[in-house]
């Protein structure tokens, strides 16, 4: 497809989210990121070390770094909060 013909197509529509929605309606990949969470919370309580099933799934999906930046991201919410956060 020529570069100049991508700018008659239609855009793509945005994904909505709200706040009821069930995790099977959301994309792959926040899926993938609440799964994430959610093994890194449950497995790794205190969020600074990576979850070795996360490392593996992301090794997986050929984003390795990808383990650490939930582990950071969990620590970061960790910290940020001051009460105990839990993702259902």
């Amino acid at each position: 497809m020529p570069a100049d013909l991508s700018q008659f197509l239609p855009p793509r529509p945005r994904a909505t989210f709200h706040v009821e929605q069930a995790v099977a309606d959301i994309g792959f990949a926040a899926q993938f990121v609440v799964w994430a969470m959610r093994v890194q919370w449950t497995h790794i309580g205190d969020g600074n070390e990576t979850s070795l099933m996360v490392q593996r799934a992301c090794n997986a999906a050929d984003m390795p770094e990808g383990a650490a930046l939930v582990a950071e991201l969990t620590n970061a919410l960790m910290q940020a909060s001051s009460r105990p956060l839990a993702i259902p």
